[in-house]
């Protein structure tokens, strides 16, 4: 099935970042790893939170 609008995964998505702007778009923030997830019929973005990935290696993210 595929999704008739939105922001959906589609193969080759995983593993790719999630971010977020400030307001000013100066500053970039990690969130997390996508994730694709689909039941039948239905189709998620999801993804991993940057704290758990840097938590479980042992490592931080470099903000700036």
């Amino acid at each position: 099935m595929s999704p008739s609008s939105g922001n959906f995964p589609i193969p080759g998505d995983s593993g790719g970042p999630w971010f977020s702007l400030d307001g000013c778009c100066t500053h970039v923030w990690a969130k997390g790893i996508t994730h694709g997830l689909y039941f039948p019929n239905t189709v998620y973005a999801v993804f991993t939170p940057v704290t758990v990935a840097t938590s479980d290696m042992g490592v931080t993210v470099n903000q700036g």
